[in-house]
Parts: structure tokens; sequence; C-alpha cells
């Protein structure tokens, strides 16, 4: 699931004589996984959140467009033609860094060749897994838990046949794909015979890569904290221009983004 697995299942659509994807994710109201936003509800109590749509992980994208024949140039492309992404102005994301002696903090525009581009959702990130659901040749298997414990079975030849036990039923497909990390993708193929593809599935949490590079896949957690301010609050620190900020010096926060 998510948007690594929603990507796969996109590309051998393209195929339907030739398969049938199907996605199982974990995500509860919609897919997305790390490229999902949180959209106005009626059911909030806070009237402020009825009206406001925020992205829980991913803020923009960043594109390197300068080879214009790459796949995901094109795909990014589309998605604009389609209104699914907005470019956004170079000025809208700039690096802060806190004032020296003050309670200020100092803006400094972004230093970027012309060939990257800043995009963000037009109604949130969460515009560019709806646009893969919708690409799909068969319907998501939405709010779906497969268990890393004994959620999937390779059956031997002579069936060659991958079991998978979701929806309280048993599955049966001719090949599997994980398409998403961490540690419930690791031990999902600890028991397989795929054991080159596992060895790369395993992972660390850590907020640090050794200087070694490590034998495992190094990930770190994303904490994101969503607050309303008054119109105009911040306008003595940051310029109205600025949308998103990476910030320097401050080892408890990382990214601030004006949803």
């Amino acid at each position: 699931g998510g948007i690594a697995g929603l990507s796969c299942a996109a590309h051998l659509s393209q195929h339907p004589t030739l398969c049938t994807p199907t996605v199982f994710d974990t995500g509860r109201l919609r897919s997305g996984g790390r490229c999902s936003s949180r959209l106005p509800s009626k059911n909030d109590a806070n009237t402020i959140l009825e009206s406001c749509v925020y992205d829980h992980a991913a803020q923009l994208m960043t594109v390197d467009t300068s080879d214009p024949d790459r796949p995901f140039v094109n795909q990014v492309t589309r998605w604009l033609e389609d209104g699914i992404l907005t470019e956004m102005p170079p000025e809208n994301v700039v690096e802060i860094s806190p004032q020296d002696g003050g309670l200020g903090c100092v803006t400094t525009p972004l230093t970027l060749p012309p060939h990257i581009h800043f995009y963000h959702g037009e109604r949130g990130m969460n515009s560019i897994p709806l646009a893969l659901v919708n690409s799909l040749t068969s319907p998501v298997e939405q709010d779906v838990w497969v268990s890393p414990s004994n959620g999937v079975y390779y059956h031997k030849p002579p069936y060659r046949l991958w079991q998978v036990k979701a929806k309280k039923q048993t599955l049966y497909y001719d090949n599997l794909i994980v398409a998403h990390n961490g540690k419930c993708a690791d031990r999902l193929m600890s028991k397989t015979p795929a054991k080159a593809l596992h060895s790369l599935l395993r992972t660390n949490f850590n907020d640090n890569v050794p200087e070694n590079g490590g034998s495992k896949m190094t990930l770190n957690s994303i904490y994101s904290l969503v607050v309303a301010l008054p119109k105009g609050a911040l306008e003595t620190l940051v310029p109205e221009s600025v949308t998103c900020a990476f910030v320097k010096k401050v080892e408890d926060l990382r990214f601030v983004s004006c949803n």
C-alpha cells in the first residue's frame, strides 16, 4: 500500500492483458501512506479543522527536470496538466535559522539550480495517491491489515502461489510485491524463499545513518505538529510570500509549512 504500492499498481494497470493488480492499503479512510492529507470533515468539533486541508507527512515534492525524458518528470508534467499538482514559486521556499542573541529568526532564500522545482498537491499532497487510485483497473482494498507474523506464505512447486490472509479470508496470487519498507515488510518476508529480497528489507529506526552506511536500511520517524495561528501573526518574522521553510540550527525542528 501507500504511495509505493499505488505507483507500482498504476504501472501494472497499463498492461491489463498481463495482470490485474490488487492493492492492500491500511489507511482507514483513504490511500496515501506518508503522502496523505487530512480533509475537512463535518464531524470535527473545531470549526478551524472543518475548513482546512493539511498534510500529515510529505509537504512538498522536489523534482529534478534536467532530463525531460525521465519517466517521473513526464508523470509530473501530466499531473500539472490535470490539475493534480501546482508548482511553487522559488520565493515560497526558504531557509530560516534563529537570530543570534534574539527571539527572531533570519530568513535566507534557497540557492537552487534552475532545473530544481518544488510542487505541492492542488488539494493537499493526498491529491497524488488519489490520482493513482483513479488510474487503477481494480479498486483498492482499503483499511486492510496483512499480519507480518502469518499473513503471507509461499507454496512451493508445483503450486507456485502466494497465500495472503486478509479481510478474514485466505487469498491466492501468482506474484506478490511488498511495496513498502519498515519492520512490517521485514517480518512479512522473513519466512519466504526470497532471501536476497529479505536482506534488502531489514531496517533500523534511528535519527542518524552510520558513517559506513550500516548493514540495514536506516529509517527516520516523522512527527508532525499542527497549530493554528491568527492571520498575519508571523508577518514580523517571515515574508508573507513564504509557504515552506527548512529550519537550520534547531535540533528538534527541521521543517515548517503553511498548509
